[in-house]
């Protein structure tokens, strides 16, 4: 897949994007959270909240990453879709947790087609980063397995085709998926 011109974006000197890509409970979070409070250095930082919770099991979701920011002095925005359309400060850091929320978002609750989907999401996180002073953004890799259904499957190749087009415009990226003790044959 080659890259289109509207993923260049615009390169200066107050702008880094730092994608950090792990499976889930791969301490992802934990670790973005630690690199923007170091990269704001004074300035506000914002959390855009992504996802929008569903049931028992999403509220407690939602109430351990409240609670792992709790104290942290991050403003939180909830924004489960268009982040590029953010009203932030320009000299502000912005954690975005999480691009496999706002892609579920955009492909399920809005039925935007998946190669749709993947041009908005990269989009907007491109006009994002163009806003902000800096911008750690957190995504999932999902290994499959034989108990995905096919829908699963193809949710989980498509965000494999976002998180290449960030790893792309993304000045930094963290790799939490390669792991010492993983036995891939």
């Amino acid at each position: 897949m080659s890259i289109s011109q509207t993923e260049i974006r615009k390169k200066t000197d107050r702008t880094m994007i730092h994608l950090i890509i792990g499976t889930p409970g791969s301490g992802k979070s934990a670790l973005a959270e630690d690199i923007i409070s170091d990269l704001a250095s004074g300035s506000n930082k914002y959390y855009l909240a992504t996802m929008i919770p569903y049931g028992t099991e999403g509220e407690e979701r939602v109430a351990r990453h409240r609670s792992m920011r709790s104290g942290k002095g991050f403003i939180t925005v909830e924004m489960p879709f268009d982040v590029g359309k953010a009203s932030l400060p320009e000299d502000c850091a912005v954690l975005l947790e999480c691009v496999s929320n706002l892609a579920a978002n955009e492909l399920f609750e809005r039925n935007t087609p998946a190669d749709k989907c993947e041009d908005i999401i990269v989009s907007d996180i491109i006009r994002l980063g163009n806003s902000v002073r800096d911008l750690v953004i957190v995504t999932n890799h999902f290994d499959i397995t034989d108990e995905f259904d096919a829908e699963t499957v193809k949710y989980s190749f498509m965000m494999d085709r976002i998180n290449h087009r960030l790893c792309v415009i993304a000045d930094k990226v963290t790799d939490l998926t390669v792991r010492a003790d993983r036995q891939d044959t």
